[in-house]
């Protein structure tokens, strides 16, 4: 018994090793066909879907321009999809592979990667470029999804409102002029 045990474990740390390095390098050195690995928060995107992604109204969106062959890439992917796993449905984490979608990066302007763009209501209102440490890349997403509410927002109706109170938005007042400029 001990036998077959000692035959069975280098086989199997073998094929851990083989596993390894077709997850770390995204190609099967056998086959030569490239390995998709989807995580659980992101989408991968072609460039087809990546305006009708980025433009979610109800939705914090980060966008990862990364390559399977980027060593910064494949260090930042697993903490933006964690990042994005920790505010639910209130952040989408979309992933263009720059080598496939060149064109995006292109009108993008990404000139290096991994490039992050951080949209919301389909316009950009933040970015990074290169790796970053978890909590730095919460402290980017943070303030913007806390103000999305996980759902498409709705104005109040002027009955909803109670009397006396002030209104949401106020008339803007019309009395400064500018300096050396007086009212007829």
């Amino acid at each position: 018994m001990k036998r077959l045990a000692l035959l069975i474990l280098p086989l199997a740390l073998a094929s851990c090793d083989k596993l390894k390095e077709v997850l770390e390098s995204g190609e099967n050195s056998d086959t030569g066909e490239a390995v998709k690995t989807l995580s659980l928060n992101a989408t991968e995107l072609s460039e087809g879907e990546i305006d009708a992604f980025v433009a979610r109204p109800d939705q914090v969106v980060v966008l990862d321009f990364h390559a399977s062959w980027c060593g910064p890439c494949k260090n930042l992917g697993p903490k933006l999809d964690q990042v994005a796993g920790e505010f639910g449905d209130k952040v989408a984490l979309g992933k263009v592979d720059v080598d496939q979608a060149n064109a995006a990066a292109a009108r993008f302007g990404v000139s290096g990667i991994p490039d992050v763009r951080i949209f919301v209501g389909g316009r950009e209102v933040d970015r990074f470029v290169g790796d970053m440490p978890e909590d730095q890349i919460r402290a980017r997403i943070q303030p913007h999804a806390a103000k999305v509410s996980g759902a498409a927002p709705s104005l109040p109706d002027a009955a909803d409102t109670p009397a006396g109170a002030e209104p949401t938005i106020q008339p803007m007042k019309k009395d400064w002029l500018p300096p050396g400029v007086e009212r007829k």
